[in-house]
């Protein structure tokens, strides 16, 4: 089971999240995110961390990525707003594609074939991507919510891995991995401490042995 933990922002999480055996630590780039990392900091954590770096961008400038890359040796990209795939595929790196699930359309009544037939269009537009990752947008914020979805309108997906994240925590990761059975598992609030963007070295951890064990 594929590990991220997302929303890094410094070198003592860094180590925390190693010793926890997840696979993949996660810098946010962007900037109105509250765990926003800057590409300084994000430097010092690379010089620290010997796990592979994700770097996340929502509707980026080619620039902003290109900039970030001359100073971060990040190992993937995640693309979490409208990026058309040849703009995902530019830089020459894999990457994650975000797809959102509207919780608000599940809420308002809308039957899930549709919402699950809109996630199947989504997806066949990204076939390079070297995954998808599922998460939950509400009320026009996509990502980072750490709302929950509804996992029964995910789709099947045959040739590409799939990651699930949007609320996941220590205490539904394995109900999550039973039921969707995915390439891998994404979280940030759901191991925080009580303090927005401040990760927890417990629950990273049993977060990590969960979704392993499930």
């Amino acid at each position: 089971m594929w590990c991220k933990i997302c929303g890094i922002g410094s070198v003592s999480e860094a180590t925390m999240v190693e010793y926890a055996g997840a696979d993949v630590i996660g810098l946010n780039f962007v900037p109105h995110s509250p765990r926003y990392v800057g590409v300084a900091q994000a430097e010092v954590i690379a010089q620290h961390s010997t796990l592979p770096l994700v770097g996340l961008f929502a509707d980026p400038s080619a620039e902003q990525v290109a900039s970030t890359l001359e100073r971060v040796p990040l190992q993937y990209l995640q693309f979490h707003g409208q990026e058309s795939p040849e703009f995902c595929e530019d830089f020459g790196l894999p990457y994650l594609k975000v797809i959102h699930v509207e919780v608000d359309s599940l809420a308002s009544g809308e039957p899930g074939h549709v919402l699950a037939d809109q996630l199947c269009q989504q997806v066949a537009q990204y076939p390079a991507a070297w995954a998808l990752l599922f998460d939950a947008a509400i009320g026009g914020v996509s990502g980072g919510t750490g709302r929950r979805f509804d996992w029964s309108v995910l789709p099947n997906l045959a040739d590409q891995r799939l990651v699930l994240a949007g609320g996941l925590d220590v205490d539904n990761v394995a109900e999550a991995v039973r039921a969707v059975q995915p390439f891998g598992v994404d979280v940030s609030s759901g191991v925080e401490s009580g303090v927005k963007g401040i990760k927890s070295a417990e629950k990273v951890s049993a977060f990590v042995r969960q979704a392993r064990t499930a």
